[in-house]
C-alpha cells in the first residue's frame, strides 16, 4: 500500500493536517509513518478499504488473536509485536489445531485489529462496542502492545477489562508503564506492568 495508492494519497495530504500531529510528514511514505489513524482517514475520504486491494490478507473466518494497542502506533511497531516471539510459540495457538503454523512450526493465527473491523467515529457507537467485545471475549488469545500510554487510552481500557472480566488469557508485549496520584496523599506513584494478574490486582494503583 505505501507504494501504490495509500502512498500517493499521502503526499497529498496537507503537511497541516492534524494526522501528522504524533509523527511528522516525510516526503515518502514508509511503513513506518503507517498509523490506525492514517488508514482510517485514507479510508473514510472514499478509497478503497484495503480488503477490497488486497482480499488475500484478510479472512471471513473467525480469528483466533485479538489485539490491543494505541492507535498512534506504526503498522512496523504493530506487525514487530504480532511477530514476537512470546506470540509466534504461544502454548494456547500451537495447541490449537485451527491455527496455521509458520515455515518453522511457530503460530501463524488469524488476528482481529479494531481499525479494519469497526468504525469508531460512527453514530451509533454501543454497535461498534458490540462487535467488537464478542473478539475480546471469545478469541484464543488476547495480545497487548504494551506502552507507557496505553493505560490513558479509553478504548483500550475497555478491551483489557471486557478481557479481564470474561476471565480469559492475555500476553502483554512490553510493558504498561503507568503514573497514578493517590487520593489521598496526591503522590505520584510509577510502575511497570507485565502481567494482566498485575494491572487488576496491584494495590497501589486503587485511585486511577
Amino acid at each position: 500500500m505505501v507504494s501504490d495508492r495509500l502512498g500517493k494519497w499521502y503526499l497529498e495530504v496537507p503537511d497541516s493536517s492534524q494526522l501528522f500531529q504524533y509523527r511528522h510528514k516525510t516526503n515518502r511514505l514508509d511503513v513506518g509513518d503507517v498509523t490506525s489513524h492514517l488508514l482510517r482517514a485514507y479510508v473514510l475520504e472514499g478509497n478503497n478499504h484495503p480488503a477490497k486491494d488486497y482480499p488475500h490478507l484478510f479472512s471471513e473466518e473467525f480469528p483466533q488473536a485479538v489485539l490491543t494497542y494505541e492507535w498512534k502506533s506504526s503498522m512496523s511497531d504493530v506487525s514487530n509485536v504480532l511477530n514476537d516471539p512470546k506470540v509466534l510459540n504461544h502454548p494456547t495457538l500451537l495447541r490449537d489445531q485451527n491455527v496455521r503454523r509458520g515455515r518453522n512450526g511457530n503460530a501463524n493465527p488469524r488476528v482481529w485489529v479494531d481499525v479494519l473491523f469497526i468504525d469508531q467515529l460512527a453514530r451509533n457507537i454501543p454497535v461498534e462496542l458490540g462487535v467488537a467485545q464478542e473478539y475480546y471475549i471469545l478469541c484464543l488469545l488476547h495480545i497487548v502492545a504494551g506502552s507507557d500510554s496505553l493505560l490513558r487510552r479509553g478504548w483500550c481500557l475497555w478491551e483489557l477489562g471486557l478481557r479481564a472480566h470474561s476471565k480469559k488469557e492475555s500476553l502483554i508485549i512490553g510493558s504498561l508503564g503507568f503514573q497514578v496520584s493517590s487520593c489521598k496523599y496526591k503522590a505520584k506513584i510509577f510502575g511497570k506492568i507485565n502481567s494482566m494478574d498485575q494491572l487488576f490486582n496491584d494495590t497501589r494503583s486503587g485511585c486511577w
